[in-house]
């Protein structure tokens, strides 16, 4: 048997702030859910570190870069709220 050396690439942001790999559910719906919640959370607050990215190469002035860039944090800070709060409704009861 062979064992890979490999190591898993580190998480994404999105995969770090609303913590992926982090369910405690035991009911495999509700599981099953909150699982789905975090991965889309994280893909659209990564999503939003991208825009930010794409903000930064801009040849704007720096006015609007803060501006754009702004928008897209808070944007991601409102998707991990948004993660904790839609994770909460799918475990609501259990």
């Amino acid at each position: 048997m062979h064992i890979s050396n490999q190591v898993a690439p580190p998480p994404t942001l999105g995969e770090s702030r609303v913590r992926v790999k982090f369910n405690v559910v035991e009911q495999k719906a509700a599981r099953s859910n909150v699982d789905e919640i975090k991965r889309e959370s994280a893909r659209l607050i990564d999503f939003c570190a991208e825009g930010i990215t794409d903000v930064n190469m801009k040849d704007w002035n720096q006015n609007a870069k803060n501006e754009a860039n702004r928008l897209w944090e808070k944007a991601q800070e409102n998707y991990e709220l948004a993660a904790m709060l839609a994770v909460k409704a799918a475990t609501y009861g259990i």
